[in-house]
């Protein structure tokens, strides 16, 4: 669901969920990235297959259902990778601001991200 209102840049449908943490699938993420008020940016990312709600240059309002949870692209498990930015992608590259880290629940367990490449189970 949308954080926050703006227009859709991109919306990704169409990669298999089979993502893997290997090279090859760091372009093959479902996802939708959205710009916001003063070029702020957000991305949904890894989602599933055939569940993107949205088409780039749709309005998006607050709490507006984007897609599902999948397991495409660089990924070994299930999950959102929801990131903010002040910088827009260009040709797929992001020039990364410092994102916000996430605590969410999975088949009864709880995942804390404490860097953006470490997690911890609980």
């Amino acid at each position: 669901f949308a954080a926050l209102e703006g227009i859709v840049e991109e919306a990704i449908d169409g990669f298999e969920d089979t993502g893997k943490a290997e090279n090859e699938f760091l372009e093959k993420s479902n996802l939708v990235r959205i710009k916001h008020q003063n070029d702020e940016y957000s991305e949904y990312g890894h989602l599933r297959k055939g569940s993107v709600k949205v088409r780039k240059g749709q309005l998006i309002r607050i709490n507006q259902h984007l897609g599902e949870i999948g397991l495409s692209g660089f990924t070994d498990y299930p999950h959102l990778h929801f990131e903010v930015s002040t910088r827009r992608w260009t040709e797929n590259i992001l020039y990364r601001d410092p994102t916000l880290l996430v605590q969410f629940r999975y088949r009864n367990r709880t995942f804390t991200m404490r860097s953006p490449n470490k997690e911890t189970q609980e």
